[in-house]
């Protein structure tokens, strides 16, 4: 359902996520974002923000709005400059709309997200 790892070298976090999600999965991923936040925190600040969502089908709109919460709070806490991957015209519909309230950038492949982040960091 989802999977979190850092690159302290970096100042990353990258995210993927999958499958359909309940308000309960939601509570999980936010308690272990919390860990690696803290951990890259610890290693020397949480700067960049990778979701990649490549294989995340359409959710229930209380989700997709905690997912929009909870990326805003990344950046207006952290300076986070975050984006996201999705490939599904239908769910990028979605992404777009949550891409509004945060105002992060949508991508179609990751190398081409991690690339403007990188740029962004520079």
């Amino acid at each position: 359902m989802y999977k979190i790892g850092i690159d302290p070298t970096r100042h990353l976090m990258t995210v993927t996520v999958s499958g359909f999600w309940k308000e309960e999965t939601f509570k999980s991923y936010v308690a272990e974002a919390a860990r690696a936040t803290e951990e890259l925190q610890r290693r020397g600040g949480f700067r960049l923000l990778l979701v990649d969502m490549s294989d995340y089908p359409l959710q229930g709109q209380a989700v997709a709005e905690m997912h929009g919460k909870l990326m805003l709070a990344a950046q207006q806490r952290y300076g986070v400059k975050a984006a996201v991957v999705m490939r599904s015209a239908l769910s990028r519909l979605q992404a777009a709309r949550v891409a509004k309230l945060t105002g992060n950038d949508l991508f179609d492949n990751a190398d081409a997200a991690i690339t403007a982040l990188m740029h962004q960091a520079a």
